[in-house]
């Protein structure tokens, strides 16, 4: 009688058990989906204000240097700036969503002209840059669960970090491309690594996003690259700056502010 009892203790403690480990095994499961909305949730902020250094090298090794500064206000609001050298400087790229519609302006210092960004050329290389205008409007703010449907696809180690795999593609006309994979890091949800493929299917660029920092509570990433694998150049953005959740005026994100030096 006590070895059947002991057995049927036994029996009912194991089913206990695998119930919770099935439930919490459930529960670890994550859509796609899921793991684009905790992106986002991490990486928010009412306002940011970045300054960054960028180097542009070409196939050759070439390199030209920059430095910017990215605002942003809400989810709505961007503000790419050139600050340096003189023959770009004051160069801005205005970016506003309004009514469900993102909006891009472009003021060249050059010609003394803010012009409205063609959805079909959103597409295009931003300033001779491996970016292109949603590119470097993402790299202000994520918005990866606006501009994306994904599908967890599995999981991958990045340099010793464990990441879900993602397959997401654009929701957008105005992203050229057809499909990104990435890789978020599963202890934290940051995105170490983003594949971009054109739409033939063919790997077009690869970004990579380095040495995250704990700043202001937010983690940030020092190093940020977009390299071209058809092209062979690459666009490396190194930060220098960055405040987060501090005061800006909306007249910031108007195109009259863009003429302003």
């Amino acid at each position: 009688m006590r070895k059947t009892k002991t057995f049927i203790s036994v029996l009912i403690l194991s089913i206990l058990l695998l119930t919770v480990f099935f439930s919490v095994s459930v529960m670890a499961k994550m859509t796609g989906e899921e793991v684009l909305d905790k992106v986002d949730e991490e990486m928010d902020s009412d306002s940011r204000d970045f300054i960054l250094d960028m180097t542009i090298v070409n196939k050759n090794g070439q390199k030209r240097d920059r430095k910017i500064t990215i605002k942003t206000k809400g989810e709505n609001k961007g503000l790419v700036k050139f600050l340096e050298p003189g023959d770009v400087k004051n160069t801005a790229l205005l970016t506003r969503e309004e009514n469900g519609e993102e909006n891009m302006w472009l003021y060249l210092p050059s010609i003394g002209n803010v012009n409205k960004i063609a959805s079909h050329s959103k597409s295009g290389n931003f300033m001779g840059t491996d970016f292109t205008y949603n590119d470097i409007d993402m790299v202000g703010g994520s918005n990866y669960k606006k501009d994306y449907e994904s599908e967890l696809i599995g999981e991958e180690k990045i340099n010793g970090d464990l990441c879900y795999k993602l397959s997401a593609v654009p929701t957008k006309d105005s992203i050229n491309y057809s499909e990104m994979k990435m890789w978020v890091r599963k202890d934290d949800f940051m995105p170490l690594k983003l594949k971009f493929y054109d739409k033939d299917g063919k790997l077009h660029k690869i970004m990579t996003n380095k040495n995250y920092r704990n700043i202001d509570s937010h983690l940030t990433p020092e190093t940020i690259i977009m390299k071209d694998e058809q092209k062979g150049s690459k666009t490396i953005l190194e930060l220098e700056e960055v405040q987060y959740n501090i005061e800006l005026a909306n007249r910031i994100f108007t195109t009259r502010y863009l003429t302003r030096n």
